[in-house]
């Protein structure tokens, strides 16, 4: 577990929005949270080991879903690299 620096929390603040029921305005669901601190954020293997400390059921589920977002994650960024890697292709062809 670590704790995101100011620039890191600042990056996610913006890129974490959805829209307002009902209506257009785009609101920040972690600027509604006033958090004055970075948050404390945990890495892969970070959550891999709580879950082996804690044994709840909901803390068990809760464990699950966050190792399969990194695994989707991990996914998403290995299919970004290849197109990535065909669009260099195509530039250096043209």
């Amino acid at each position: 577990m670590f704790q995101l620096s100011m620039q890191e929390w600042e990056v996610l603040r913006s890129q974490t929005a959805t829209r307002t029921a009902g209506t257009e305005d785009v609101e920040s669901q972690t600027a509604t949270a006033k958090r004055r601190t970075p948050p404390f954020v945990f890495t892969e293997q970070g959550v891999s080991m709580l879950s082996a400390v804690l044994s709840s059921d909901k803390a068990i589920q809760v464990s699950i879903q966050i190792m399969q977002a990194f695994v989707a994650m991990r996914k998403t960024l290995n299919n970004l690299h290849g197109i990535i890697q065909r669009l260099e292709g195509v530039e250096i062809r043209q």
